[in-house]
């Protein structure tokens, strides 16, 4: 599929699964656990278990166990379609945010090995998203310094591929931290199982204070550590005491807003959170346009394509 269909593909996901809460429930249940035979094709893998397996990483057209997110083109936009038909199947849904933290994507292969559930491998491949940009921007910056001064054409093609790289990381990173902001929104259950490991809390507030210039991605860290702290009022015994102390200790309060605040000034928020206005009427021109329309452009309408921005209207006024 070229990338308009499974744009098209994900809008029809939207509009069936929002607020459709027996299909939500149905989507997740269909995530299975899954074994090394299955690898090699998609027959018997069930819609919920090829959604998990393209957003993490385990697409039958990848081999082994590679976690990281700059590869292909393909990949890393069939990661962001899967993260973002998961968020739909999700989102307002407390029943199927539950349900979903015990389906294990792989069975162990020994009963002394805990299964590989999907939350912990989301963790990780944001982990490994943090530092793919990390060291693109790292490396951007080490070219620049050697090619001060010299005009070869070879050292700008490679800042422009770390620069390229830097932000499909950052991309990724967002992609992953508004599913993640669904998954644990009014969910005490979600909220324990994201902080039971101690890097995860650090992690994130980390990703709030430094976000290597990413607007966007730290933003969307604060709010997830919003998600987190609000938890205490839900049932679950969230100690939201000590997710404060972190935030306090690693962000700062005025950074911790500050962040919040930088993310809802940018104008892919801003366009995300306008009002949605009526199409233009179809006529050939318009039509033209949108046939020759590239994912990331804006639709006319205040909404930019799920894989091209980091919003959409149906989740930017919550955030």
């Amino acid at each position: 599929l070229d990338a308009a269909e499974r744009t098209a593909a994900e809008g029809v996901f939207a509009r069936c699964l929002r607020g459709n809460a027996e299909l939500q429930i149905m989507l997740i249940s269909t995530i299975a656990p899954t074994g090394e035979e299955d690898d090699d094709g998609e027959r018997n893998v069930s819609l919920g278990g090829l959604l998990a397996r393209a957003l993490t990483g385990k697409s039958p057209h990848r081999k082994g166990d590679d976690l990281t997110p700059i590869g292909a083109p393909n990949e890393l936009e069939v990661s962001c379609h899967a993260a973002a038909v998961l968020r739909h199947a999700l989102d307002g849904n407390a029943t199927a945010k539950a349900r979903i933290l015990t389906i294990p994507l792989e069975m162990p292969k020994s009963s002394s090995e805990p299964p590989d559930l999907l939350l912990p491998r989301i963790m990780r491949f944001l982990s490994a998203a943090v530092r793919s940009s990390s060291s693109s921007a790292l490396g951007e910056g080490a070219g620049v310094e050697r090619g001060a001064g010299a005009p070869g054409f070879t050292n700008a093609e490679r800042i422009a591929a770390m620069t390229a790289a830097r932000k499909d990381a950052e991309k990724l990173q967002a992609v992953l931290l508004r599913l993640l902001i669904a998954w644990l929104h009014g969910c005490a259950p979600a909220v324990n199982s994201f902080l039971a490991p101690a890097a995860h809390l650090p992690m994130l507030a980390d990703l709030a204070r430094d976000s290597g210039g990413s607007a966007h991605v730290a933003g969307l860290a604060s709010v997830l550590l919003g998600c987190c702290l609000c938890a205490e009022n839900l049932d679950g015994h969230v100690d939201a005491h000590a997710v404060l102390d972190v935030v306090t200790a690693r962000v700062g309060l005025n950074e911790f807003f500050g962040r919040w605040e930088e993310m809802r000034k940018t104008p892919e928020f801003i366009a995300a959170a306008a009002a949605p206005v009526l199409a233009k009427p179809l006529t050939r021109i318009t039509a033209q346009k949108l046939v020759n329309r590239k994912v990331g452009e804006s639709d006319g309408r205040g909404e930019e394509d799920a894989t091209g921005g980091v919003y959409d209207h149906s989740t930017a006024p919550r955030q």
